[in-house]
């Protein structure tokens, strides 16, 4: 397991190989001078170069290559017994056989045993020569001390704070093409502030809060200048310029803050800084992985840092869109702005950008007020999950009888029903399907007079379990976006007459390949 990697500025190396390796990010992970972590790194010195089926733990994914993993900690890899000292990939582990050429990643223990367990003959023995003696040499004059260099740091956190001061007083909205190098100065000086924080004592931890606060308040202006949201772009360059100013006033000590930046923020901001957690999840099942144009839900400590300072649900517009930015509040999912539901100081529900192809995602919160906080998310292609009653992603499901809108408990029959089929027919919502799921059938699809609905039934399946073990795939006739609500999707299906009193039977929605979150329903 290897801790980081450096490399230094004696220019472009063509060749580059580097696949299959298990590494511990840490601090600097793949840095290099004067480039920052990461893609710069790679990109500038390793040109045209492989980097690939690497597992780097604790990695920010937005700063890496596509085609590598990055679990959270490093007890995700599923290694046989690490406490032991026996890093060999379980059986059960996600990254089995995962490298590019079908093996596990990491060390190949079994042939590194066998090599170390290879007897070679004794070499024959070489004379050991009369020594010839040494001459005292003629002592040396002792050289003149060097000064060490100053670091290069504040220098490019100077730059950056000069960028962000000219963007954050502009009388216009930023644009993405202006914030972009901010961002990059930021993430550059950053990596080597990392480099040489040791030489700034007790105030480090300081300065790589502020430093760390600046880069993602940036990454949130980019992103909500993206989507043409004016309302929150200068508001995060002016926290970006004053966290920037206060670090490289931590660094360089007779320096001081421009009443400009100062007066800018006395008011708002507090300067004492505080990044909080955002732990993202499901929005229906509390699960950890979430799929494109899905619900999600950011859960916070607002004792640490608050999510939103207020509560508030969104309005969608005539054409069904929600804001990027509520109660001053934005997400930013995987470098996009994500769409908000609601917002409050430990919960935020928002919707997963459409068409997000990576594995991970960084998820950053920031509000007007100057709170952050950051974390990561699971992202999968399709990642099914079921609303429960009591909105906690497990027991009672979200359920109720299409024919006369009843809940609670069912019978496998119901008279109202319009047609001559009487089996009962249950509505249930869910999140993690519309947004990726092949439309295989379009004969079944639904047309109405606003237009033609998705029905995705063919592609999803409904499993029911009792009590008593019996399993039954039961019809579903309607999977789909629900329409009225972004991320939402319905399922209609049908009780079967083999669950007549079966009592509790657990439900279990399937969709390309992966298995939803099990809910519970009462059958008479």
């Amino acid at each position: 397991v290897m801790a980081y990697v450096t490399v230094n500025n004696e220019g472009p190396s063509q060749g580059f190989v580097m696949t299959n390796n298990i590494m511990e990010h840490n601090e600097y992970g793949v840095m290099g001078q004067g480039q920052g972590i990461g893609m710069p790194a790679i990109n500038w010195f390793f040109p045209n170069g492989t980097f690939r089926r690497n597992i780097l733990v604790g990695a920010d994914v937005s700063r890496y290559p596509t085609d590598n993993f990055y679990p959270g900690k490093i007890d995700d890899i599923g290694f046989v017994n690490r406490l032991a000292q026996n890093y060999k990939l379980a059986s059960n582990s996600p990254y089995k056989s995962s490298s590019t050429d079908g093996k596990d990643p990491g060390c190949d223990f079994d042939a590194l045993a066998a090599a170390m367990t290879d007897t070679q003959p004794a070499p024959t023995p070489t004379p050991t020569p009369t020594p010839t003696p040494t001459p005292t040499p003629t002592p040396a004059p002792t050289p003149t001390p060097v000064p060490s260099p100053s670091p290069v740091s504040p220098q490019m956190v100077a730059g950056a704070l000069s960028t962000a001061k000219t963007l954050a007083a502009a009388t216009t909205t930023s644009t993405e093409a202006q914030i972009i190098p901010l961002v990059t100065s930021i993430e550059q000086a950053y990596s080597v502030f990392l480099n040489e924080s040791g030489r700034f004592g007790s105030s480090a931890s300081e300065i790589d809060m502020g430093l760390r606060a600046s880069l993602y308040f940036a990454r949130a202006s980019l992103a909500l200048a993206a989507k043409q949201s004016n309302a929150g772009v200068q508001n995060r360059l002016q926290i970006v310029a004053y966290r920037l100013e206060q670090a490289k006033g931590l660094m360089s000590p007779t320096t001081t803050q421009t009443a400009s930046v100062q007066t800018a923020h006395a008011a708002g901001l507090s300067a004492s800084l505080i990044i909080g957690s955002a732990d993202t999840r499901s929005g229906a099942s509390y699960a950890p992985t979430l799929a494109p144009a899905s619900l999600g839900v950011i859960l916070g400590d607002p004792a640490q840092s608050p999510l939103s300072v207020q509560t508030m649900n969104a309005a969608q517009s005539a054409n069904g869109s929600l804001p990027y930015e509520l109660a001053g509040v934005s997400v930013t999912f995987g470098g996009q702005a994500a769409a908000l539901l609601s917002v409050s100081p430990s919960r935020i529900t928002f919707l997963v950008p459409a068409g997000y192809t990576s594995s991970q995602a960084e998820v950053i919160v920031t509000l007007q007020e100057g709170y952050v906080s950051r974390g990561t998310a699971s992202v999968a292609a399709i990642a099914p999950a079921l609303f429960t009653a009591d909105g906690t992603g497990t027991g009672a499901a979200l359920a109720l009888n299409a024919a006369n809108f009843t809940t609670g408990t069912f019978d496998v029959s119901t008279q109202q029903n319009l047609s001559i089929d009487k089996r009962t027919r249950l509505v249930m919502y869910a999140t993690g399907i519309s947004g990726s799921s092949a439309n295989t059938k379009t004969i079944n699809d639904v047309s109405t007079e606003k237009g033609v609905i998705t029905n995705l039934s063919e592609s999803v399946t409904v499993e029911a379990r009792t009590r008593d073990g019996r399993l039954y795939q039961l019809p579903v006739e309607f999977a789909g976006a629900l329409g009225t609500v972004a991320g939402l999707d319905q399922l209609n299906i049908i009780l079967t007459p083999e669950l007549r009193a079966a009592g509790t039977v657990e439900l279990t929605l399937i969709a390309g390949g992966q298995r939803s979150n099990s809910t519970i329903i009462n059958v008479r």
